[in-house]
């Protein structure tokens, strides 16, 4: 899936979950602490929802984040196992990054969520690896870019 049918596909059950609990735009906004145009942004799928907001669907309104990035299972409870090989009792498979988020101190809950999403990219390993093949230019551009800064 490229990344503006991903972009869509999460927008379209982002509106799911806001529907879902009877809110128009204006007030799934306020309740979220973001902007309208924010939220209409996310559910066209023009932007991704931040951490803040994903962090606050995910732990505050118990919106399944398996079912929130791939669209399977349930929509709503937060069980222990996401899906298929999800549990965030799994340490993170690059060690820097378990490093970084030891020497960081980060609480808790974040460090469920950043491991979700770790291990989110690698379920979606060869997704990534097929979309990353269709765009060579654009990996060697990105990493010319990061060594001339």
């Amino acid at each position: 899936m490229d990344e503006k049918n991903l972009k869509t596909a999460i927008g379209k059950r982002f509106a799911e979950v806001r529907k879902t609990k009877g809110l128009s735009q204006v007030a799934f906004s306020k309740q979220l602490g973001v902007s309208s145009a924010t939220v209409a942004n996310i559910e066209r799928g023009f932007i991704y929802p931040n951490m803040n907001l994903l962090y606050y669907l995910i732990f505050k309104e118990d919106v399944n984040p398996y079912w929130l990035f791939s669209g399977s299972g349930v929509v709503f409870a937060l069980p222990k196992d996401f899906g298929p090989g999800i549990n965030l009792d799994k340490h993170f498979a690059d060690p820097e990054v378990k490093e970084l988020i030891d020497l960081l101190n980060v609480p808790k809950v974040k460090r469920s969520l950043l491991s979700y999403v770790d291990q989110l990219r690698e379920i979606f390993a060869a997704d990534i690896a097929e979309y990353l093949k269709s765009k060579p230019g654009a990996i060697e551009s990105s990493r010319q870019a990061a060594v001339n800064e």
